[in-house]
């Protein structure tokens, strides 16, 4: 009996262990904390800005999570002197992503996490399994209209719209949890701004609801009955897309997972198993199809392929495929590479996946001269020269054995057509101790080099 009460002690707090650490980002330090648990990871974006995520946390116990303070929020600490706008919150998202290598996972997002979540959503990112929005701060002309006939009604000496975004107004009954005492102000007010009945930050005038027709995803939207603007408001992000799903808790305002826990937990849970389910259904069905659209022959290449020696001959033309996401401000770019061996033949070009979401940069190579060579590729984004990580790809040709193209004189005037890196050996006559030498005055590099010195 005391072996079985050890055991599942140790199982339990092997469920609830946590850890944390940061990433940099364009200088900055983004702080974040991970729960762990089975299953796929659900990465939690918080209200604000200028919230520290730490509210969030157990909020799905049980379950793996990524919880990450957005610049000048909580832990996260600000080194640089960059422009901070929401589309520098959507590329953060994407650093933390790609930084931790999270391949596959969900997203939650709580009020202006919200349309961070759907910005992310909207680049089509690769590994994005479902989302889940909690009263969503997505049009905000329809929050300004509400503040609005709030504000109409009250004296607007007293009336702050912060109570509104933040709370239930003036009838919740919940301790707060977002509070004006533990807000970055300059942050909110940068967005939201300061005047205290209409937004008159960055924010205004975006409606971040109109790209979710585009989002061929899961989504739950999560509205508590007493939350502001109303769920009557959001329901209207349901119209035209089958793909949402709509949950209104009816003794919950702007925190229902605080509010009605159990409940939440459960609902979110269910949501999250069939987005799983669903998306390992499609993948196999996707699966399928790339295998029946494969040309024999085709030489490609992808991130798997990195950091290995692949054997090539001269002549070969291939492609290098690696996972980027444009759409976020991240892309890969060839860092170097030995052009006595290997030549660039086209533009690198992005190549979108719509069905499996992501896309790559495309990278069309040809193999030009023989012996061990790499390509170095570098990945980071539009904010930072830094790269997020390096790799390569390395080939080993082995020389032809070929019989040279004798050219004498009597071939001086005519066209001579040579493959490539087919060797060619030029034989003029000079006269004997006269001290005078042939020599080329001319060529082009690019396509004819001497490989070995005059004899």
């Amino acid at each position: 009996m005391r072996t079985f009460f050890v055991i599942i002690i140790l199982a339990f707090s092997a469920s609830c262990l946590a850890y944390e650490g940061q990433i940099l980002f364009s200088g900055n330090e983004i702080h974040y904390e991970v729960e762990e648990a089975d299953g796929e990871v659900v990465i939690l974006i918080g209200d604000g800005p200028g919230f520290s995520s730490s509210y969030m946390k157990g909020i799905l116990s049980g379950r793996k999570t990524l919880r990450y303070d957005q610049l000048e929020s909580g832990s996260s600490k600000n080194h640089s002197d960059v422009a901070i706008d929401f589309q520098y919150f959507v590329a953060e998202l994407a650093s933390l992503i790609f930084s931790l290598e999270i391949n596959s996972f969900h997203l939650l997002g709580h009020g202006f996490g919200s349309a961070i979540a759907v910005g992310f959503a909207l680049t089509n990112p690769e590994g994005l399994l479902s989302l889940v929005m909690i009263n969503p701060r997505l049009n905000l002309p329809a929050i300004d209209s509400a503040l609005s006939d709030l504000a109409d009604g009250e004296s607007s000496q007293s009336f702050d719209k912060f109570y509104y975004l933040f709370g239930d107004g003036p009838t919740s009954e919940l301790k707060p949890v977002l509070s004006r005492d533990i807000i970055n102000e300059e942050i909110y007010n940068l967005f939201w701004g300061e005047t205290p009945t209409f937004i008159s930050g960055i924010l205004r005038g975006h409606d971040f609801s109109s790209g979710l027709l585009d989002i061929n995803l899961p989504i739950l939207i999560c509205s508590g009955l007493n939350s502001f603007p109303g769920a009557k408001n959001l329901l209207t992000f349901q119209e035209g897309s089958p793909n949402i799903e709509f949950v209104t808790f009816m003794n919950s305002g702007h925190l229902p997972m605080f509010e009605e826990k159990k409940a939440f937990k459960t609902i979110v849970e269910d949501f999250l198993q069939r987005a799983e389910e669903n998306f390992g259904h499609q993948g196999q069905q996707e699966m399928n199809l790339d295998d029946m659209s494969e040309v024999p022959g085709d030489m490609v290449f992808g991130w798997e392929d990195l950091e290995k020696v692949h054997e090539l001959h001269v002549g070969d033309d291939f492609s290098v495929k690696l996972p980027s996401n444009r759409g976020a401000g991240y892309f890969w770019k060839v860092k170097s590479l030995d052009e006595n061996s290997i030549r660039l033949i086209s533009d690198p070009y992005y190549e979108e996946l719509k069905e499996s979401g992501g896309g790559r940069d495309v990278f069309d190579f040809r193999v030009v001269g023989s012996g061990k060579s790499s390509i170095e590729f570098s990945f980071g984004s539009l904010w930072e020269e830094t790269s997020i990580r390096t790799s390569s790809f390395s080939i080993n040709v082995e020389k032809p054995n070929i019989d040279p193209i004798i050219i004498d004189s009597s071939d001086v005037g005519k066209t001579i057509v040579v493959g490539l890196n087919e060797p060619i050996e030029v034989i003029l006559d000079s006269p004997i101790d006269s001290g005078l030498r042939w020599r080329i005055s001319a060529t082009t590099p690019e396509v004819l080099r001497q490989q070995e010195k005059m004899k």
